[in-house]
């Protein structure tokens, strides 16, 4: 019993301390949720980022709510909102008392160009989250549930460590970026570093883990054990000129609202840096592994790429089906279901890394790609066939929103999905399997080689040549012992594999193939 104890605790030993290092993260958003039920309300959503830079601008209301979505808040009770969040940065314990818990409060905005004075209701503090950012939380909440079930499965792992870490940050920043800012937080100093911490250090916590997860998953990078101390020295730099940026953004008089677009500056290219560090060490990282850590990093960049895809179909097809439909722009809600979406297609990331991690040998990964390619080439030709035809007919017709149109447009598409589709399947076969479907073929080509004229010791490496181009095979060879036979093995060291397959089918070290 006692040693079963001691395994017990010290295989928990290190997911506890990891438990505790993500709770570093969960606190302080469950921390800003609270405080956000004691805090008056007026009933709105602002940014300090977009779309006015610098400025506190109302992105979403509530119905009923005498502020409009595009007012830019000046002052509150005659107080300037920058002086205010100055104060408040000033003295983090310190809730100024300038909005009462009930009754109005006189807000004067920047609305349609000129500035008015708007008399706004308060009401107390109510845990309401705005609808239109459900994708990144769902997100954020689906990639912690699944890294906390492979710290369950693995605690020991430095990769799966890592992802649990790193999906720590990215739930807590998910929290602040769907929760947006009330106005309220502006003047309570625990509300507004809370908020703070979240969109910087969590914000960039999740990207710098990813850094780290290239460099573990799905073995630690060889530089690792070399060169630690140069790695984190290099991907703490991008961490400590953010933590400079915004420490001269929170000092800057007379208010910090003009350094606040600074900070965000310095997160996007600090992110920038460190996914093409991400993707460089990953690569790296790839080529040096054996062919089953190979098989697990690809699980993961497929998924990548698919969502990569995805993301950028959704991005941009809604604006073309638009335009064509002469609607320019889409309206708030289809854009915040468009970046929802995005977000949705992204999950497929968390459940790659569950995959690599525990089950990647039950799945046909050829298999999967082969039928991502057919039908994501699919998809991508039918949309872009549809968007032809409609603009086509639209122009022709001289009606932005032709019934005929689209009618014919379906139409065709219709005719035209499974003639595509085969010529799609054969097309990718050929492109990941070579001319397996077709033996016939391979046959014919290799005996016409076979009978020009070749020199006798040239028949051998013609013939394990021609059947590696045409299966696409990485690696053959013909061995002549008691049988003649050709073998297919993983991309290795020549003469190793020749003696694993010889000893594996009954020859002696000594049997050489005559061509590989």
């Amino acid at each position: 019993m006692t040693i079963v104890n001691d395994l017990t605790s010290s295989r928990s030993q290190p997911a506890a301390a990891i438990w505790l290092m993500a709770a570093v993260f969960w606190l302080p958003a469950i921390a800003f949720l609270a405080l956000r039920a004691t805090l008056p309300w007026d009933g709105a959503w602002a940014s300090l980022i977009a779309p006015r830079p610098g400025q506190v601008t109302v992105v979403r209301t509530m119905p009923g709510s005498t502020l409009q979505e595009g007012d830019v808040i000046l002052t509150v009770a005659g107080r300037d909102v920058g002086e205010a969040l100055r104060q408040t940065t000033r003295w983090p314990m310190r809730v100024d008392r300038t909005l009462a818990a009930a009754g109005s409060v006189v807000y004067r905005v920047a609305r349609d160009g000129r500035q008015i004075e708007v008399v706004v209701p308060q009401q107390p503090g109510r845990f309401v989250l705005p609808p239109r950012r459900w994708g990144i939380l769902l997100f954020g909440l689906v990639f912690q549930l699944v890294a906390a079930f492979l710290l369950r499965r693995r605690p020991r792992d430095p990769a799966v460590r890592t992802i649990f870490l790193t999906a720590a940050c990215l739930l807590s920043y998910s929290i602040t970026r769907a929760a947006d800012l009330r106005v309220g937080e502006l003047f309570s100093g625990p509300s507004w570093w809370l908020f703070l911490f979240l969109s910087v250090v969590a914000n960039t916590g999740w990207m710098l883990g990813l850094v780290w997860l290239a460099l573990l998953f799905p073995r630690p990078h060889a530089w690792l054990a070399r060169r630690r101390l140069w790695l984190i020295a290099l991907s703490a730099a991008p961490a400590g000129w953010i933590a400079a940026v915004t420490l001269a953004a929170l000092g800057a008089a007379p208010d910090p609202l003009a350094g606040i677009s600074r900070v965000t500056s310095a997160i996007v290219v600090a992110q920038l840096l460190w996914f093409v560090a991400a993707v460089v060490l990953f690569v790296t990282n790839y080529r040096a592994l054996g062919a089953d850590d190979r098989l697990r990093g690809r699980w993961v960049m497929l998924a990548f790429f698919g969502a990569l895809v995805m993301g950028i179909a959704l991005s941009i097809l809604p604006d073309v089906i638009a335009a064509l439909a002469r609607q320019p722009r889409l309206d708030p809600e289809a854009a915040a279901l468009r970046n929802n979406l995005i977000w949705v297609a992204a999950l497929v990331i968390p459940l790659s890394f569950a995959v690599a991690i525990l089950r990647h040998r039950l799945f046909d990964l050829d298999l999967v790609i082969n039928r991502t390619l057919v039908w994501g080439a699919l998809t991508a030709l039918t949309m872009g066939l549809y968007v032809l035809i409609v603009g086509a007919l639209s122009t022709l017709f001289r009606a932005s929103n032709s019934a005929l149109a689209f009618f014919l447009a379906t139409g065709v598409i219709a005719v035209l999905f499974q003639p595509a589709r085969q010529r799609l399947q054969r097309a990718v076969n050929r492109l990941m399997y070579g001319e397996r479907d077709d033996p016939y073929a391979v046959l014919s080509r290799l005996s016409q080689r076979l009978g020009g004229a070749l020199a006798p010791d040239a028949v051998a490496p013609a013939v394990v040549e021609s059947i590696a181009v045409a299966l696409k095979l990485p690696y053959v060879a013909l061995i002549v012992g008691s049988n003649s036979f050709s073998r297919a093995a993983p991309p290795a060291a020549e003469a190793a594999t020749t003696n694993h397959y010889a000893r594996s089918n009954g020859f002696s070290r000594s049997e050489e193939p005559l061509a590989a």
